[in-house]
């Protein structure tokens, strides 16, 4: 059977929602705007499907959501301290949004703009093609980028590929990620406390009372998810309540060269693995829900979704630096299946 396709004119001008649909069960929806997963659905143990992204129930709210639910971020993931970008002996200052330190790329990051889109069928994979330029400045960021992002669909497995693109004019530094929210129970209005995470992440990196990371550490009992732990084991730990954190919201760092993390929820029996060529992960509880209306729950609340975000470190900026020469090419696999019984 052929992956059933969609196209679906949203509110804003130009904005589309795309619809792939394959045979084995997987249904995933993107925007435009944003280069963004609104939803997608897998089947768990019994061959129900089941969205397992948090979805806001009116799309006005992920617009402008400043959770970033399932959008392209970049310029640059994560935090950048102070607002200020040193590249060599140049010093740039950003905008500064979300506080004084520049979060996610910023209000003009590319969370906010509205890609051009292509779709193209390949044989038994489908690929939705979205292309954005950001001008010279753009955020306060140097260099003019021209970006791609990549998802694929397959028809025989429950597979999602996103590829990243980049090519600049000037150095200037990319690190791109996906920010979707993950509730592999399929019911939002549950926690995620019971969901177990492994990752082969021998490393977390300290925070400041701003959640600015700061040294390397190798990873305490709370931070070890090596063997895999419920989410909810430690979240309760005076670690992390004590902090601004109120939760995990720290980045960890493999020593493989490329980072993997298997989500698995046990009364569901769905199991996601998360692979990447990125060297590091940040893992978000959603300690700070936005209360706004979910798709299947009445609000967005505290760990109900949990956002897995494989990144470069984000104040090892040298390490994503791009140039002219070099361009950018990076990949994140999400891969569902079911646990044994």
């Amino acid at each position: 059977m052929p992956m059933k396709i969609d196209i679906t004119p949203l509110t804003i001008d130009k904005a589309v929602l795309c619809t792939l649909e394959n045979e084995t069960g997987l249904k995933l929806v993107l925007t435009n705007f944003g280069a963004a997963v609104i939803s997608l659905a897998v089947p768990d143990r019994e061959g129900r499907r089941q969205n397992v992204t948090l979805t806001y129930a009116d799309m006005d709210n992920f617009y402008h959501s400043e959770q970033f639910f399932g959008k392209t971020i970049g310029r640059t993931a994560g935090r950048i301290p102070n607002s200020i970008l040193k590249i060599g002996h140049d010093t740039f200052a950003l905008e500064s949004a979300f506080g004084k330190h520049t979060l996610h790329g910023g209000r003009q990051s590319l969370a906010f703009k509205l890609f051009a889109f292509k779709l193209v069928e390949f044989g038994a994979e489908t690929k939705v093609h979205f292309h954005y330029i950001s001008p010279f400045g753009e955020g306060g960021y140097p260099g003019q980028v021209a970006f791609d992002v990549f998802y694929t669909v397959y028809d025989d497995r429950n597979e999602v590929l996103i590829e990243y693109g980049a090519a600049t004019d000037f150095p200037t530094p990319i690190n791109l990620t996906n920010h979707a929210y993950f509730n592999l129970t399929g019911d939002p209005s549950k926690p995620v406390l019971d969901h177990v995470l492994k990752m082969n992440a021998p490393v977390f990196f300290e925070i400041d009372e701003e959640l600015i990371l700061k040294r390397p550490l190798p990873v305490t009992k709370v931070m070890d998810f090596r063997n895999g732990i419920p989410l909810g084991r430690h979240i309760e730990d005076p670690s992390l309540q004590a902090s601004r954190a109120f939760g995990y919201d720290h980045t960890f760092k493999t020593d493989q060269g490329s980072i993997t993390a298997i989500l698995c929820d046990p009364t569901s029996g769905r199991r996601m693995t998360i692979s990447s060529d990125y060297p590091a992960v940040n893992v978000y509880t959603d300690n700070y829900p936005s209360q706004k209306p979910l798709d299947g729950a009445p609000s967005d609340h505290r760990y109900a979704g949990v956002a897995i975000e494989p990144e470069f470190v984000p104040i090892d900026v040298p390490s994503y630096t791009v140039t002219p020469e070099d361009g950018y090419r990076h990949y994140i696999r999400w891969s569902f299946d079911l646990l044994p019984e």
